[in-house]
């Protein structure tokens, strides 16, 4: 699989052309010696402007040849970006702690996708957003769409699920059907109180202890929402 193959399945999505970001590289990772790559789908290359979209990051792991795909779905994306203007690039940590999960399970690409697309770190505010003025947009239906699309094809159906408690319920719900409809069986590396997938942002004590309990011993949480 080849980043393009992402970019023509969005792109057949939509009328307008959209293109690869430049390849997004991160220091961060020479200390845990994987050789990691990503390219993004975003609606405008002024990555810093407010309430900017990335509708998918397609990560290779160079190092890992065993053809496998990782699909996952989280909330929003955060502060991913190759390097522009004087900013280098850079993973956000979500992506980060993604990656280092990917790379122990031998993947040799992530699949990144979003319940919704605004680029936002604070989830209260990109949720506030959601709700004032993205919900039902043609931005969130082009991402429904694309999602929708993406999991009809066999390449795509090993899901990780990491979208935490804070998705707007319709939202989850929707997204839920969808996996259903497609015959995919989800999993997660651990579950909330609310049995939810449990985000991949490491803030609280209890993602931190899932997460490297799950690195330790990865065993997948298979979530029982497909048929």
């Amino acid at each position: 699989m080849q980043p393009a193959d992402i970019l023509r399945i969005f792109n057949d999505c939509t009328n307008k052309n959209y293109h690869l970001s430049k390849p997004i590289e991160d220091g961060y990772f020479s200390k845990h010696e994987i050789d990691v790559k990503g390219y993004g789908i975003y609606e405008n290359e002024d990555y810093t402007k407010p309430f900017n979209c990335r509708y998918c990051l397609v990560i290779e792991l160079a190092q890992n040849k065993s053809g496998k795909i990782l699909t996952v779905l989280l909330m929003n994306p955060s502060k991913t970006f190759p390097a522009h203007n004087t900013e280098n690039g850079k993973f956000d940590q979500t992506i980060r702690n993604l990656i280092i999960l990917g790379n122990k399970l031998n993947y040799s690409h992530i699949i990144v996708l979003n319940a919704f697309v605004v680029i936002q770190g604070n989830s209260k505010t990109a949720t506030e957003y959601y709700k004032s003025s993205y919900r039902n947009s043609p931005t969130d239906k082009l991402n429904r769409t694309f999602i929708n699309k993406l999991l009809k094809n066999d390449n795509f159906k090993d899901l990780l699920l990491a979208c935490g408690d804070k998705i707007d319920s319709e939202l989850y719900s929707f997204y839920v059907d969808i996996i259903r409809e497609n015959d995919v069986t989800p999993w997660g590396y651990s579950l909330t109180k609310k049995q939810r997938p449990r985000h991949l942002s490491l803030q609280s004590f209890q993602n931190r202890t899932a997460f490297y309990n799950f690195l330790k011993n990865p065993a997948k949480i298979y979530l029982p929402i497909s048929k």
